[in-house]
């Protein structure tokens, strides 16, 4: 069930998140430029997911294991206290699995469109013909063709068999498509179209919007990774005219040429390729680029950045220190096991007899020979392994606290294999099975507690065979 409010908290969470950044974007529209800041705001979506941080805390130990058990004198009934044994979880977890079915179905759909847009942009890749570095560079001036022959020489560059936009596709071999009609171009505009793709695979572009796209295919029930998957995309190319013009602010009026061109003839442009041009782009973000060319936002300086980096960080610490506080303590075991693997009840939870005064027996009486393991019935904390914290009368125990309220307790042992503190598995062996304290014979005094009440372990443990 935690799971499932994690998720609903991660969607939340998201649009608050998402809200705040278009707030913050309308007052400092220079961040829109900023691609590392939305791989940021989606680090932060993710918050609600994050484990919960284990508080140290104080245990408490039930009074009623601090009484000696013959002096006992309330009568303990059994209830139905395990959220797996009401009816409300069953159909929780019945909701939870009908929702995982339809998450794994919606994510398995966008995958494979994802998978489909790779394998046509593969086939456009073989169809296309390899292109030697001479003739892309045919034309163009010495001086920029040798400062771009190094960077083309680690591409693998090939002709696409029609008319559109360049761009670079793969993850760890990349390509480098040019269209048909590239060599149409006028030279300094050609110069502008390879330093751009450059640009991209030089900041890794193709891998980062990959990556995007397999988090969204993913995450497909919150809308807002589509949202930042389309505003880093903006932000990218952004960020990419940027720094092509940065050395040469004269050529903005070619390199618009050049994005127009391209735009007409666009073609194969897709959302898991880096290219001059996107199909999923709107005709209003291009206007926004041509702006930019000739009247550039002025960039935050890289201190602003990181002062703002550090900030969303330590905000996001105490975020995740406020989470873990509100999420509590580890959920409550959603099974049990016995702790012996021979079980024979020799007395039952509530039974009376004349050891315990005919008082009700506040646990389960297992049969056992000196030494038999002992197991923890579920994942938990050891609180106690000593037999001077409770009671004499129950010799060498081990307490073992499971979260939620509910703790197990293991009396009578002969010794023990666990420290306070430790962390034990389901299963786990703990102790083994003995006769200290007030006993009449080897065997193990097993009680379970829910908010220091015992309860019948019958309710909670599998059905005897």
């Amino acid at each position: 069930m935690l799971t499932l409010l994690q998720l609903c908290a991660f969607v939340l969470w998201s649009f608050l998140l998402w809200s705040g950044l278009q707030v913050l974007l309308r007052k400092k529209p220079a961040l829109a430029q900023w691609p590392t800041g939305y791989w940021l705001a989606l680090f932060c979506c993710t918050l609600p997911l994050w484990p919960p941080l284990k508080w140290q805390q104080e245990w408490v130990i039930p009074a009623a294991l601090l009484q000696p058990v013959a002096e006992t004198t309330a009568y303990w009934t059994a209830q139905v206290m395990h959220p797996s044994l009401s009816a409300q979880l069953h159909w929780s977890e019945l909701l939870l699995m009908l929702l995982s079915g339809i998450w794994l179905s919606g994510a398995c759909w966008r995958l494979w469109q994802l998978r489909q847009q790779w394998r046509r942009l593969s086939q456009l890749s073989a169809q296309a013909d390899n292109l030697a570095l001479s003739a892309v560079l045919q034309g163009i001036n010495p001086a920029a063709a040798d400062k771009l022959v190094a960077r083309l020489a680690k591409l693998q560059i090939k002709q696409q068999q029609g008319t559109g936009s360049p761009f670079v596709f793969g993850f760890f071999r990349l390509s480098l498509l040019l269209p048909a009609n590239f060599s149409d171009f006028p030279p300094a505009e050609r110069v502008l179209l390879l330093q751009h793709e450059l640009c991209h695979v030089q900041r890794c572009d193709p891998q980062q919007l990959l990556c995007w796209r397999l988090l969204a295919a993913l995450c497909w029930f919150n809308p807002v990774v589509s949202k930042l998957e389309a505003a880093f995309v903006r932000a990218m190319e952004f960020c990419v005219d940027r720094q092509v013009l940065a050395s040469q602010p004269e050529l903005a009026l070619s390199y618009g040429k050049a994005m127009l061109t391209s735009l007409k003839y666009q073609q194969y442009a897709s959302q898991v390729s880096a290219g001059f041009t996107q199909q999923q782009l709107d005709e209003q973000f291009y206007q926004q680029r041509l702006m930019q060319l000739f009247q550039p936002v002025p960039l935050w300086p890289a201190r602003r950045l990181a002062a703002l980096v550090v900030v969303l960080l330590l905000l996001m610490l105490l975020g995740y220190l406020l989470m873990s506080q509100l999420w509590g303590q580890h959920a409550a075991p959603r099974q049990w096991q016995w702790p012996l693997q021979q079980v024979e009840v020799n007395s039952a939870f509530g039974v009376k007899s004349a050891i315990r005064q005919y008082r009700p027996h506040s646990g389960l009486d297992l049969a056992g020979h000196a030494g038999d393991e002992v197991r923890a019935v579920a994942t938990a904390r050891v609180l106690i392994a000593d037999n001077s914290t409770l009671h004499p009368n129950l010799g060498l125990v081990v307490l073992l606290d499971h979260g939620a309220g509910y703790q197990t307790l293991y009396a009578h042992l002969q010794q023990v294999n666990v420290q306070p503190g430790d962390r034990v598995l389901a299963g786990a062996p703990i102790a083994a099975v003995g006769s200290s304290g007030k006993a009449t014979g080897a065997h193990l005094h097993f009680e379970l507690l829910h908010q220091g009440v015992p309860q019948d372990p019958m309710l909670y443990l599998p059905a005897l065979p």
